[in-house]
């Protein structure tokens, strides 16, 4: 197969549709998301607490909810939603309540309270999404896998940071 040359029309032509993408996924990153977008990202955190209430969880599903939690406290730390901060910790420290009872009984259930807390903290997140830009959305998504990586997420036994 012959390779085409930089300058060739047909490089050409990719080059302009590439910067044309690019410039539209910039635009489209400094706007608010459409509801499908926010369907799309709020579907499997509704689906993880819907499977966890019926008895139904697993790692999967606490893992979901966990990182919803923890994009909502930092969107929050960023503006959007500033006052829900402290649900989103009752949130994660309900989650941390679970996995360490399914760490003794092999089930992954939440108590009376930690129902309550990730029901609130899941309507938040939905006001957020709502208000967001998927660019602050994906900044807050990194800011949580920087923490991961840090270790300042889900610490066993000890206060729980975000």
């Amino acid at each position: 197969m012959k390779k085409r040359s930089k300058g060739s029309p047909q490089n050409r032509r990719t080059r302009g549709v590439s910067r044309m993408n690019a410039g539209m996924n910039l635009i489209f990153s400094k706007q608010g998301m459409d509801d499908t977008q926010r369907n799309t990202l709020g579907i499997a955190y509704h689906v993880a607490l819907s499977q966890i209430e019926r008895g139904h969880g697993d790692e999967t599903h606490f893992s979901t909810l966990a990182c919803a939690m923890n994009i909502g406290i930092v969107l929050a730390e960023s503006g959007a939603g500033a006052e829900s901060i402290d649900a989103f910790k009752g949130a994660i420290q309900a989650l941390v309540r679970m996995r360490d009872r399914a760490d003794k009984t092999g089930r992954w259930g939440l108590d009376g309270d930690g129902i309550v807390d990730l029901r609130l903290a899941v309507s938040l997140h939905d006001s957020q999404l709502e208000i967001c830009s998927r660019r602050m959305v994906m900044a807050a998504r990194d800011e949580v896998h920087r923490r991961i990586e840090a270790g300042t997420v889900f610490k066993r036994n000890e206060e729980v940071e975000a």
